[in-house]
């Protein structure tokens, strides 16, 4: 039990969008269903006989069925009676049954006309659970989307149908239950279902706490530099890419009419060995605490 409510109320998710879960709740439902009214049916005629024939047969029909229901051994002693085990030669008695006009095969053929109506009958159940609990067909053409807030795309997609949304919860309930009634202790089995239902915040909390400590220093995955060595390889190479630059300009004159009048001259000072860009500005801070800017 304890599996099983564990398998039901960590997979509920999957198993409530999987075809074959679909079919087989269909089936087996189905001939659960069909057992159910063929057994009321059996029990309203046999009452209705006792009634009409045996005195009091209607209180000896209640009576029995009270008795079947609250009493287990004589429950199980009446099913062995009336389904006898494979080994035993009931089974062959009844398949060598013959018609005794034509000896035709009566117990085979009832055999295979159950058979094949049970078959039936699930592969209906199946096909209509299938189709009732199916998902929202896929979008077609240009789905909307959002973007998340780590610049992914988030797909809008159909909703979960209300019969699987409910299929799920059914099957989480299930699970619980289960869980509740996995052990001979109640309070083992609270716990238990405590547990299951806490253990995916608890290895989510273990794992973010794990890569908070585990946290890889930069030396260990590359070979660092110092500040000094950055900024001579950043200066080299930006000497380098203004010296390409002023090549291109000398190359290409028409580029200077490509820019605003304000900046052509100082491209031609820039193509001529000036600098790139204006000096910094200077704060100067007088002595009496006034301060004034100088380009």
């Amino acid at each position: 039990r304890s599996v099983v409510g564990l398998a039901l109320l960590w997979g509920c998710g999957e198993l409530q969008r999987n075809a074959v879960v679909h079919a087989a709740v269909g089936g087996a439902g189905s001939l659960a269903l069909l057992t159910l009214v063929a057994f009321l049916w059996i029990s309203r005629e046999l009452r209705n006989t006792l009634g009409s024939t045996v005195p009091f047969g209607g209180c000896l029909a209640g009576i029995s069925m009270l008795l079947f229901s609250f009493i287990p051994s004589l429950r199980q002693v009446a099913m062995s009676w009336l389904v006898p085990s494979l080994s035993s030669g009931m089974w062959q008695k009844f398949l060598s049954v013959r018609d005794p006009i034509f000896q035709l095969p009566v117990g085979y053929i009832a055999v295979v006309s159950l058979s094949l109506a049970a078959l039936g009958v699930v592969v209906a159940g199946a096909n209509i659970s299938m189709r009732y609990f199916a998902s929202a067909p896929d979008p077609e053409g240009d789905i909307a989307f959002v973007i998340g807030s780590d610049g992914s795309r988030l797909d809008l997609l159909p909703p979960v149908p209300l019969p699987q949304w409910l299929f799920g919860w059914a099957l989480w309930v299930l699970g619980a239950v289960c869980l509740l009634a996995s052990t001979n202790v109640d309070g083992c089995s609270l716990a238990l279902l405590v547990v299951a239902l806490m253990a995916g915040r608890v290895i989510h909390a273990a794992t973010h706490f794990g890569s908070l400590t585990a946290t890889e220093s930069p030396a260990n995955l590359r070979p660092l530099i110092s500040a000094a060595e950055l900024r001579a390889q950043s200066e080299h190479s930006t000497r380098i890419a203004l010296d390409a630059l002023r090549v291109h300009l000398k190359a290409n004159p028409d580029s200077f009419c490509n820019v605003r009048e304000e900046s052509e001259l100082r491209l031609r000072r820039f193509a001529d060995g000036g600098n790139h860009s204006p000096p910094p500005y200077q704060d100067i801070v007088a002595r009496n605490s006034s301060q004034c800017v100088l380009q």
